[in-house]
């Protein structure tokens, strides 16, 4: 986020408003088609979750390298994929007449090159989850993510061409892949090179786990990322209005770091709890507790001083057309962070089936809605209706994990309270946005503070009390 916060607003000014828009389309569709992992990624994370728990570390050999070996081949196919329809891709979208279509599809051809690359760093990377060696996994991750943002800017003294940049970032993705290979290279040649009834296990396993994952993820991240949106904007209007809406998407996307770190965490935990009733609820309740908290402040941030944010980081014109459209987003993705805890919980327990097929039903009520409001209204329109899916799509998690697990993650009086409050919070933000600027910066401080104390005496157990009040000791400690 720190990267995309210094380095957007120069994309923007030195690329222009066409161009970026058109970068952050390269990056949509190289995000979407990398979602063509068949749900390998996530079932690596859960088998080798009940594997490692239990020390059995030729069977975690085996798993991983029977995944790595299918991620190869669905990488394969998703290059061809994309390589064949990238004529098609680069003809539908609107281009001016100062941007060659040819650089668009000369992207979109090193972004099919790229897949296979990308496809076998999940798999490894769903390795380091499932072993829960988290520390060692953000050491790859952070400078991976970086280099979204520093390369196209490092190359903006030499290059403004699209096709160039992203042949850079396809470099940084192959050195990433090596990256994960070194780390993971114990796990990888303990067992015997061979292929067996054991493998031949694993890969049915694998592929009947992965399958709903890849259905709820392949369908799901064309409403979830904002790739439909930013395709249909960018057929329906123009690929500078795009920017308006990909802007304010990429930066608050980038938030979901908060959710998805939290998940990634619960993940082989809620895996390894089997059926325990117990520990799933009281898991998930915290869960949704520490997102609450950790993530509730951008919103009254955002509902509060958006416009004025957008404005000092960009400019003025830009947060005229923009500053809607980043309000209703992030009120969309606070829900959509909430929906990872039962989105987690169905996965992990072996119950990934009905997480895919909610998309199967959302889809035909989301596209329509969708395209009408773009049309008419533009990336106001498109912000609106990605807004009420997330809402609708995080009631209907619940209402299915629910269902699937026979109890609720919260009690309804459990569940009610707090979001009332939450709202209560968010009117009186949103009131802020009417009154002068001082007032404004002075009220959103005091919200906060009001916010902080509200979830220190009432959300936090004394047990959680006492380990912040350790930490803070700790920390002044090493200052001395």
């Amino acid at each position: 986020m720190a990267a995309g916060l210094v380095a957007i607003p120069l994309l923007i000014h030195t690329l222009g408003a066409e161009r970026f828009g058109l970068l952050t389309l390269v990056w949509s569709i190289l995000g979407y088609f990398s979602l063509f992992d068949m749900g390998i990624g996530r079932a690596t994370t859960k088998y080798v979750s009940h594997y490692w728990s239990r020390q059995r570390l030729l069977s975690t050999s085996r798993l991983v390298r029977v995944a790595l070996l299918m991620l190869l081949v669905f990488g394969f196919l998703a290059a061809l994929l994309l390589m064949a329809s990238a004529g098609l891709i680069s003809r539908t979208v609107n281009l001016s007449t100062g941007l060659s279509r040819d650089e668009f599809y000369a992207s979109l051809m090193i972004m099919g090159a790229t897949l296979p690359l990308v496809m076998l760093t999940a798999g490894l990377r769903g390795t380091l989850e499932g072993q829960s060696r988290f520390r060692l996994l953000n050491a790859i991750k952070i400078p991976a993510s970086l280099t979204i943002f520093v390369v196209p800017l490092l190359l903006l003294p030499f290059t403004h061409r699209v096709d160039q940049i992203t042949l850079a970032l396809a470099v940084s993705r192959f050195l990433v892949l090596l990256a994960h290979v070194w780390v993971v290279r114990p796990v990888l040649w303990a067992a015997p090179w061979r292929w067996g009834r054991t493998e031949r296990v694993l890969l049915r396993r694998l592929m009947h786990y992965g399958g709903w994952v890849f259905a709820a993820t392949g369908i799901g991240a064309l409403m979830s990322m904002g790739y439909l949106d930013r395709l249909a904007i960018g057929w329906l209007r123009t690929v500078a209005e795009l920017a308006y809406y990909a802007t304010p998407m990429e930066i608050i996307l980038r938030l979901l770091i908060i959710p998805g770190a939290i998940a990634s965490a619960m993940f082989p935990y809620l895996a390894a709890a089997g059926q325990s009733a117990e520990t799933l609820r009281e898991t998930c309740g915290r869960g949704l507790t520490y997102i609450g908290i950790l993530f509730f402040p951008f919103v009254l941030l955002t509902l509060a001083l958006g416009r004025d944010a957008l404005g000092w980081w960009i400019g003025p014109a830009f947060a005229e057309h923009s500053h809607i459209v980043l309000t209703l987003l992030m009120v969309g993705v606070f829900f959509n962070a909430l929906a990872h805890v039962p989105y987690t919980l169905l996965q992990a327990t072996g119950h990934p089936r009905p997480t895919a097929m909610r998309h199967v039903w959302e889809l035909p009520f989301y596209l329509p809605l969708m395209l009408t409001l773009v049309y008419y209204y533009g990336v106001i329109g498109a912000a609106f209706a990605w807004m009420t899916w997330a809402i609708v799509d995080m009631l209907l998690l619940f209402v299915l994990a629910r269902r699937e697990m026979g109890y609720a993650i919260l009690a309804p009086s459990g569940a009610a309270r707090p979001l009332l409050e939450l709202a209560g919070f968010a009117v009186i933000a949103a009131a802020l946005a009417q009154i002068s600027l001082l007032l404004r910066i002075s009220g959103a401080a005091l919200l906060l503070t009001g916010f902080v104390i509200y979830v220190w005496k009432v959300h936090l157990s004394e047990v959680e009390r006492g380990k912040i009040r350790t930490l803070c000791h700790t920390c002044q400690i090493l200052k001395k």
